[in-house]
């Protein structure tokens, strides 16, 4: 069925899709997608034909299926959890996700009204507005400071916001140069790549994210008359149980064709290490030669008290006593750069500092230590090279 937007919501019953197998993997297996399955595509549903396709299978190893579930959402650290199984103090954190994706809105909102803007992102604000939550509301209402200084919080806030926001799109920018047409966003949130950036009229953008920051954004979106100027098709996974690559395929995605994986940062941070590299795995077996993958590479964990006292002159008030780190896991895990490596991947691992200083930002020697602290959060691009086999 669609909605009034024309968007369709498929109803899947029983589908059946075979994996192909492949000589450097496992053995074909037929995946059963359970009846009543949703999913969000740009296209109407009649448009979406058979979803029985052959599949790319990893490379790697054989995995089981009960492996292809999504390791998004309920897999973070909730505010007060122990990072290390000792008692700590409770945090005040963003209750939920939805809250922390509007706090990120309203920095893009803000760094977009900046003079030499990194990014533009006009529907950002139409987003906090239309959500009028208290916290992304104040930031909102701070506006871009007038003098702004290294030990001004907000600024920096909106200064990472518009670094890694702009990372990203070039990231997107340069596979579609390259020829890439199959575009993956982890976790997108209320951002709108899909309205504010240049696409190809042959491109097609999957975002991977919980159903309600999807609904909201779309909804919002749709009633202010915004069109997305890519293919957009949605898919939404609310827990570590959904079946999101299955979804993914359904969507009319095709593992043949190489694609562009855009992770959101902070994503490696919420998981914990087996699902780190559960989604790694994942992604391999949907990757075709010539993909390519964007995501933080490290996970940066100060102590509480390595928030309190850092954060204490810098960090904008409402969120002082909000330690993010504290939603994350800081089991032992590979670098994300060394397990793809060793996957056949070429990588490119670059620190915060060297990034910000390519957009013209760096960071100065009268940086707060909370700045300092996080010059070494790495960030890394892979790509699988192409293998030519002799004839």
């Amino acid at each position: 069925m669609a909605d009034r937007s024309g968007t369709s919501w498929c109803r899947v019953s029983t589908i059946s899709q075979t994996v192909a197998s492949s000589p450097r993997c496992c053995r074909p297996i037929t995946l059963r997608i359970p009846q009543n399955r949703h999913c969000v595509t740009g296209r109407r549903t009649s448009e979406l034909g058979s979803v029985a396709r052959s599949r790319r299978t990893a490379c790697a190893a054989p995995l089981p299926l009960r492996r292809a579930m999504a390791i998004l959402g309920a897999t973070c650290r909730k505010a007060g959890d122990s990072l290390d199984g000792q008692p700590e103090k409770a945090v005040t954190s963003p209750a939920h996700k939805y809250q922390f994706d509007l706090i990120a809105a309203a920095l893009r909102a803000l760094e977009s009204r900046r003079g030499h803007p990194l990014i533009d992102d006009p529907l950002a604000e139409v987003l906090v507005t239309a959500a009028n939550e208290p916290l992304s509301s104040a930031f909102l209402a701070t506006g871009f400071p007038e003098n702004p200084s290294a030990a001004d919080g907000t600024f920096l806030l909106i200064n990472a916001s518009g670094i890694f926001t702009r990372y990203g799109d070039d990231f997107i920018a340069t596979e579609l140069e390259s020829g890439t047409r199959q575009v993956v966003q982890f976790v997108a949130g209320l951002d709108t790549r899909a309205y504010r950036l240049p696409w190809p009229a042959d491109a097609v953008l999957y975002e991977v994210d919980h159903p309600h920051t999807l609904e909201f954004r779309s909804r919002v979106l749709r009633e202010h008359g915004a069109a997305a100027s890519v293919t957009q098709r949605l898919v939404p996974a609310a827990t570590t149980a959904d079946p999101w690559a299955e979804d993914l395929c359904v969507a009319g995605f095709d593992p043949e064709q190489p694609t562009a994986w855009l992770i959101a940062p902070l994503i490696m941070a919420g998981l914990p290490g087996q699902a780190q590299d559960l989604l790694f795995e994942r992604i391999i077996e949907l990757s075709a030669p010539g993909s390519a993958i964007c995501s933080d590479a490290n996970i940066f964990l100060p102590s509480t008290e390595t928030w309190d006292s850092l954060a204490e002159p810098v960090v904008p008030e409402d969120i002082r006593a909000a330690n993010f780190w504290m939603l994350t896991y800081p089991d032992s895990r590979m670098p994300p750069a060394d397990w793809l490596t060793g996957h056949g991947w070429a990588t490119d691992v670059q620190t915060a500092a060297e990034i910000a200083a390519h957009y013209g930002r760096p960071f100065t020697d009268d940086a707060p230590d909370i700045v300092k602290q996080h010059t070494q959060w790495q960030f890394l691009r892979a790509k699988l090279p192409h293998v030519h086999y002799p004839e």
